[in-house]
């Protein structure tokens, strides 16, 4: 069957959206299916819709979505964390205008909160597939059918080797939302005199994820343990085996992915509460293992069966076709750096003014792995 896959992150220079993009790619390629288009991350209509009706709207005049449309047997759209608060309706609309042009229709991998959206349109969708337990609590609330599964991360062709980050504490970045929670956090933890030293920055958002993100699990198992705010964060710290700890973001992401390992893992926002989880790591430690354990069971997680077999691909070509598809898209490779530039900057600036120091310009080895 020839799907049209939308939202694909394959061109973000993030490790977790590498990893999720490879993922979707294995799982349609193992089932005899091919992508027959692919509309990456912010190539459908990108303004902000406060009803559905003008996102829908929006979509049914998109050319680029009209003509991938038109040569596609069935639609999936990568959900992420997108569908949140009012955001990822145009995600929406157009699965169901897929849906009204007779497509078996797919919503997988998603994150659902606060979404302002009869029920009755996704319950109109051929397979929904939530990440989380809070987000099916919601659906469930909603009237919303769906099934829950692990992130889509789980099922990436991971690499047996990565760097050596010499059992220091990883540190990875946040988002633009969490500067004064997680950022603050995670910015004192790596300027205090205590911890400090022992801290090792590892960005999921950086230059050189596009070649660097299938070696993420295999570097952070050399870490003593992770601290991060990030979804994929988290999980590549549970893959790994290393203990972590959370820092809340500003969609329960995170705090969804503990609650479904269970065990009572640290959440916490203050650089206070922090430490002290650092400090007690070692009383979560059969959580760590038995999560680790029970992520790789799932590393044959599988969205499309409901499309049933096909003989139109499989996983080899459609792992090649993925790379082509990116390189194609070299304007979006270039947005995207730019945005990681600017999100660098940003967080040098928050460093800069909870040190009240000029933080020292390094090399680019240093600036991927945060070496003093």
């Amino acid at each position: 069957m020839k799907i049209l896959l939308i939202n694909d992150t394959g061109v973000k220079s993030h490790i977790g959206c590498q990893a999720v993009s490879n993922a979707h790619a294995r799982m349609i390629g193992r089932l005899g299916h091919a992508v027959s288009a692919r509309i990456f991350v912010n190539e459908l209509p990108r303004e902000e819709f406060d009803r559905f009706d003008d996102a829908l709207a929006a979509v049914g005049r998109d050319e680029k979505f009209l003509e991938a449309l038109e040569g596609a047997e069935a639609v999936a759209v990568n959900g992420e964390g997108t569908i949140h608060h009012g955001g990822g309706l145009v995600l929406v609309a157009a699965l169901e205008l897929a849906r009204r042009d007779k497509r078996p229709t797919l919503l997988i991998n998603s994150l659902l909160q606060d979404v302002a959206v009869d029920a009755e349109i996704f319950n109109g969708f051929d397979y929904v597939s939530v990440r989380d337990p809070r987000s099916r609590a919601y659906c469930e609330w909603r009237g919303i059918r769906c099934v829950e599964t692990f992130d889509s991360v789980v099922a990436a062709d991971f690499s047996a080797e990565g760097d050596d980050l010499g059992g220091r504490i990883a540190v990875t970045d946040w988002g633009k939302a969490n500067d004064a929670t997680a950022g603050a956090a995670a910015s004192r933890l790596m300027q205090s005199d205590d911890f400090g030293p022992e801290t090792v920055r590892y960005p999921m958002h950086a230059e050189g994820a596009v070649g660097l993100w299938r070696g993420a699990v295999a570097t952070l198992s050399t870490s003593r343990m992770v601290v991060t705010s990030r979804h994929h964060g988290v999980y590549l710290a549970a893959l790994s085996g290393r203990p972590f700890v959370a820092l809340r973001g500003s969609t329960w992401k995170v705090q969804g992915f503990l609650d479904a390992l269970g065990g009572n893992l640290p959440i916490v926002e203050s650089i206070f509460d922090l430490r002290a989880a650092i400090e007690r790591i070692d009383q979560w430690r059969p959580t760590f293992e038995a999560a680790q354990a029970r992520l790789r069971e799932a590393s044959e997680l599988q969205h499309f069966a409901p499309l049933g077999r096909g003989e139109d691909s499989d996983e080899a070509r459609e792992i090649m076709k993925l790379g082509r598809d990116i390189a194609s898209r070299e304007e979006l490779l270039r947005i995207d750096s730019k945005r990681m530039g600017r999100h660098r900057e940003r967080e040098a600036r928050w460093a800069e003014q909870l040190s009240g120091k000029k933080p020292k310009k390094r090399s680019a080895l240093s600036r991927w792995f945060g070496r003093r």
